[in-house]
């Protein structure tokens, strides 16, 4: 899985996976509506909303402050 290589999927790493944004955006909002992933602003540089993992969140916004 896309979240497997690269723990944030956005845009630019759908893109990098192979997966059409339009159809990741789709599954990836309804697994947000579910609970499996958070939505927000994350990394600088990557456009649009990216999402993570909800297990991964709490250690990898924890690295992202203290890289």
């Amino acid at each position: 899985s896309c979240f497997h290589r690269y723990l944030i999927v956005c845009r630019e790493t759908a893109a990098a996976c192979g997966l059409p944004w339009a159809e990741a955006l789709s599954v990836l909002r309804i697994r947000e509506y579910t609970g499996q992933v958070r939505r927000g602003y994350f990394v600088e540089g990557f456009s649009g909303a990216q999402f993570m993992r909800a297990e991964d969140y709490a250690g990898l916004i924890r690295e992202l402050a203290e890289p």
